[in-house]
């Protein structure tokens, strides 16, 4: 039998009904959910200096 025959399937809807409710914000249009501690120098790194960096008009055009 193959792993992919014992493997579910979930959608991204699926994921983030599961986990809206325990992720972490950034803004009022982006947030995240991490499985395991992130060191606050990561967390600038990688998510609130690129989101920073986003133009308004962009995040402007992103669903709530």
């Amino acid at each position: 039998m193959s792993l992919e025959a014992n493997q579910s399937k979930f959608t991204v809807e699926d994921i983030v009904a599961r986990f809206a409710r325990r992720d972490d914000s950034l803004s009022s249009k982006f947030s995240y959910f991490a499985t395991l501690p992130i060191a606050e120098e990561d967390l600038r790194q990688y998510l609130h200096d690129p989101i920073a960096a986003i133009s308004p008009a962009i995040i402007d055009g992103c669903p709530a």
